[in-house]
């Protein structure tokens, strides 16, 4: 709850102070009285903008305060966790405008005018044409529904927080497997064709085995220095080997050229 407001040197205003207290406040007074400039003052803690003409004439600044006493838990949680905390339940938000520039603190330590906006919105909200209206934001529409609602809606809500859960996990889930006709036409091409060499390569059974056990022998003869030629079966069988170890590297290079597509 706003309890004290401070403004000085703002427009007309030389200096005044105003307190609230608990339930409907009104302020009154004849046209040019100050109202206006009483409720701007306090948009200017909401993040409005600032300008040298805003001081008044002769002034070397303007000075506005607010003092909030915080007794709201969801207020005091909002600003918890933009690491702002009450002193003795109570916040004091100061935007000091000079020549260029301005100063702005919440309980005395300097802060920028987004953290002001941002600490303001916990504890101040004006209603008016044109003014700052959280009725404006969506997700302020929400939460006001949902507090409306309260524990009535809660289980509902939660419902539908995980049905919505759910739903965007198969969404996600079927845009993995989506395939643009391009990319499976280069997929059905790859798998054709490497069926295509399977069957032509017209692998045996056992094959590899033989190859290997002719290959160690070989290697063996080689390292022992014996110098005898292989007989006609082991030089055909040698020469087949190389051939179909030619044409797996064949397969696989063409395999790499076909997926680079």
């Amino acid at each position: 709850m706003l309890v004290h407001l401070h403004v000085k040197n703002l427009a007309l205003i030389d200096e005044i102070e105003v307190e609230f207290g608990p339930g409907l406040n009104i302020l009154t007074g004849e046209t040019g009285a100050g109202k206006s400039i009483l409720l701007g003052s306090m948009q200017l803690i909401l993040g409005g903008k600032t300008s040298r003409s805003m001081i008044r004439e002769n002034a070397p600044y303007a000075l506005v305060e607010l003092l909030f006493q915080v007794e709201n838990t969801k207020a005091k949680e909002a600003l918890a966790a933009l690491d702002i905390y009450p002193e003795d339940g109570q916040i004091l938000m100061s935007r000091k405008i000079m020549d260029g520039r301005s100063i702005n603190k919440i309980n005395g330590e300097t802060s920028t005018v987004s953290q002001m906006k941002a600490a303001a919105a916990c504890l101040l909200d004006i209603h008016g044409q044109h003014e700052h209206q959280s009725l404006l934001y969506e997700e302020k529409q929400l939460e006001i529904l949902d507090a409306y609602g309260r524990e009535k809606i809660f289980p509902e809500k939660e419902k539908v927080k995980a049905a919505y859960q759910e739903y965007k996990k198969c969404q996600a889930e079927l845009k993995s497997l989506d395939m643009d006709e391009e990319q499976k036409n280069r997929e059905m091409a790859f798998l054709e064709f490497e069926i295509n060499e399977i069957q032509e390569a017209a692998l045996i059974s056992g094959e590899d085995e033989k190859l290997e056990d002719y290959l160690d022998n070989r290697i063996f003869c080689e390292l022992s220095g014996e110098t005898t030629e292989p007989d006609a079966e082991d030089k055909k069988g040698f020469d087949t080997f190389m051939e179909r170890y030619k044409a797996g590297l064949e397969i696989e290079k063409k395999a790499i050229e076909t997926m680079n597509w």
